[in-house]
């Protein structure tokens, strides 16, 4: 404002000599010119129609996948338990800042935050599961009766069928923003959403009460595990300690990674299978 000849600004880090630049160390610089860049017109241009047309704040809207984020993709089933993990996520929000002094305001930051992410296919699109309709519809009620202060932090996203591309699109983006992915179902078997997570180095949060998820994550290792996945206190108890623990989400991350290389690839399978097939002849 001050210098009307600058009409942008362009902060960003130089990597010195990793990128082949003259000066060998990182260093920052910003560039000012005299116009706009075309994409930053584009993104003003963007909000402003936003506004218009829904009267809401652009960038507040798809905050969804620039904050932290605790995410379950399932089927809209009461097996899956999506009402205990948003019981769970609340009551760990309020806990946060009615009982309890975080070790420190980034911890804090990050608490007031963190959102939650339910997903689920549109169960209109799926004439076979009428029970899906019904968990939604619940889910829904249960959204509308929270302080609308703690509104904004849950969304319960239900993803469009109709392109199976663009749907696989939506929960590999959800999954790789995510800062640890749930799997908090009563009974499951292999659960490939969790698989898909590990092997984006996403850290899983389950229990080990559901055969499939306790076959695949190993507790301490590649997430955490609790005893009982209908238990508010518990679960909120490990989705705070796991959004508290930056280092430890990397580390788990990449042992998911590691694990599902290791274990859950097609290769891997085709070995077993050569391997009980030759134990058999």
């Amino acid at each position: 404002g001050a210098r009307s000849e600058v009409r942008s600004l362009l902060p960003f880090e130089n990597q010195g000599e990793v990128t082949g630049v003259s000066n060998p160390h990182p260093h920052g610089q910003v560039y000012a010119v005299n116009f706009v860049f075309d994409t930053i017109a584009q993104q003003v241009e963007s909000g402003r129609l936003h506004q218009s047309e829904h009267g809401t704040n652009l960038w507040e809207d798809i905050g969804l996948l620039t904050r932290p984020i605790v995410t379950q993709v399932s089927r809209w089933d009461r097996l899956k338990g999506f009402k205990p993990l948003m019981d769970a996520f609340i009551k760990m929000k309020l806990a946060m800042f009615d009982t309890r002094e975080p070790e420190s305001w980034v911890e804090r930051r990050r608490m007031d935050l963190v959102r939650l992410v339910l997903a689920g296919p549109d169960p209109a699109s799926i004439q076979d599961d009428p029970e899906g309709k019904e968990v939604v519809e619940e889910l829904h009620a249960a959204y509308l009766e929270l302080d609308p202060a703690l509104q904004d932090d849950v969304a319960v996203v239900t993803l469009p069928m109709s392109s199976a591309r663009h749907n696989a699109l939506i929960v590999n983006a959800l999954q790789r923003a995510s800062s640890v992915v749930v799997q908090n179902s009563l009974r499951e078997g292999f659960g490939l959403t969790v698989t898909e997570a590990m092997w984006k180095r996403v850290p899983i949060l389950s229990n080990s009460k559901a055969c499939g998820p306790r076959q695949q994550v190993r507790d301490g290792l590649d997430g955490k595990l609790i005893s009982d996945p209908e238990d508010p206190d518990e679960l909120a108890e490990a989705i705070r300690v796991m959004m508290a623990d930056t280092p430890g989400r990397d580390e788990w991350g990449r042992n998911a990674q590691r694990r599902t290389h290791q274990r859950f690839l097609v290769f891997n399978q085709l070995k077993d299978w050569i391997w009980l097939l030759s134990a058999l002849v």
